[in-house]
């Protein structure tokens, strides 16, 4: 999860890069030893389990994949619209129990809530500024970040976001 993160959150800076690659910006030093100070995580052995299982599945095609895939996201919790039409919300729902219905649902469904959970339990995974420094850097993340929680106000906003439509 911390891998998607930061992945995420390269892909926000590599595209909106307000440094110069010759001279790091303050920020970007001070997020540099921010990361440097951090201390390693011991996750619980459920955690840890739960992510040796999804990172096995992962294959060069799958990270391509999720790479195109997360910048669509990042692109649509940018231009984020409250507004969903009556097909729109159709075509989710239908897709939602297609994907309920599909082999593995119900263990990836299971397997991703007790991680989510856990990362909000324990919010000191990241440093405390880290998400304000990559707000600083980045003006993309920046908007990301204001509007992020939004799209997770309904199934159909989290649906629309995800390219569930």
């Amino acid at each position: 999860m911390i891998r998607i993160l930061i992945i995420i959150s390269s892909l926000l800076l590599c595209e909106n890069s307000v440094a110069s690659a010759e001279q790091p910006t303050e920020p970007e030093q001070k997020l540099v030893k921010l990361l440097d100070q951090t201390e390693v995580i011991q996750f619980p052995d459920e955690i840890t389990n739960i992510l040796n299982k999804l990172y096995e599945q992962i294959s060069h095609e799958s990270m391509e994949h999720f790479e195109s895939q997360s910048k669509n996201i990042i692109n649509n919790v940018n231009s984020f619209n409250e507004k969903i039409s009556d097909e729109e919300k159709e075509a989710i729902n239908r897709q939602i129990e297609e994907k309920k219905n599909q082999k593995g649902y119900n263990e990836m469904y299971e397997m991703s809530k007790k991680l989510f959970e856990y990362i909000k339990e324990n919010p000191k995974i990241l440093p405390k500024d880290f998400s304000e420094l990559l707000k600083i850097l980045s003006s993309k993340y920046n908007e990301f970040g204001e509007n992020f929680l939004k799209t997770f106000k309904s199934k159909y906003t989290i649906g629309k976001t995800f390219g569930l439509n």
